[in-house]
């Protein structure tokens, strides 16, 4: 039982993420305060430890803002259980319908933001690093997902985005890297987010593609869609304008 509370906030904050690193710290201070008080040390001196008021004071307001007031949330165990739903064939394709779903309070709608995090950080890997195929309708699934976080938690979407994607895409290979044209059909917005380098590469990735995978990878769709794509790769001769 010691041991479980000795270990308890490492717990919570390493393997369950469900306080913060500074919470963590935060806690931590005010659970040697207690075990002072509860098992009087006294200093050098000879005088007993006892925290003034204001001391006592803050740790009420740390406890109530780190552990109190809030209702139940969930950590890391969430992101596997959330992963697996959305690969699985029942999940929907549909954008509103993803979100009803992940928007629960039983999915996603009570999460610590670093789960959210690892959990969009996650579906990128699977789209961009495995090097297992990934079918229209799981790419689909995987794309509503990423709307209903984007909905949900605006600000992690922009910040897994902005920081995760273009190293995806620069270490990917030609095969991985062409997943990024059916992926830009359903996610069109994230044109914006890379990197001159990498539109430099995708251009070229079009130009060396024969008129089958440019079918199967549905470029000349992507082209139609995104005025500038369009004027950086019709020159290639197998997309005719629409």
């Amino acid at each position: 039982m010691l041991d479980f509370e000795r270990n308890l906030l490492s717990i919570a904050c390493d393997e369950l993420q469900l306080i913060s690193m500074i919470e963590k710290s935060h806690l931590e201070r005010l659970r040697d305060d207690r075990n002072i008080c509860a098992h009087p040390t006294f200093s050098d001196d000879g005088s007993q430890f006892s925290p003034p008021a204001e001391l006592a004071l803050a740790y009420i307001v740390q406890s109530a803002n780190y552990l109190l007031v809030h209702p139940p949330v969930k950590g890391k165990v969430i992101v596997q259980r959330m992963y697996e739903l959305i690969n699985e064939p029942s999940f929907p394709e549909s954008e509103e319908k993803a979100f009803t779903l992940l928007s629960s309070e039983n999915n996603l709608g009570r999460v610590k933001d670093s789960g959210v995090r690892n959990l969009a950080i996650i579906i990128l890997k699977r789209i961009f690093r495995d090097e297992t195929g990934i079918s229209q309708e799981l790419l689909n699934r995987l794309s509503a997902s990423l709307s209903a976080i984007q909905r949900m938690y605006p600000v992690v979407y922009e910040e897994v985005v902005s920081n995760k994607l273009v190293g995806m895409l620069s270490e990917a290979n030609d095969t991985r890297l062409k997943r990024i044209f059916p992926f830009l059909n359903l996610r069109s917005e994230l044109w914006a987010k890379l990197e001159h380098a990498e539109r430099v590469r995708i251009e070229g990735l079009i130009n060396a593609m024969d008129s089958e995978e440019i079918s199967r990878y549905q470029v000349a769709r992507l082209v139609e869609l995104n005025p500038e794509i369009r004027n950086q790769v019709l020159k290639n001769r197998w997309i005719k304008p629409c």
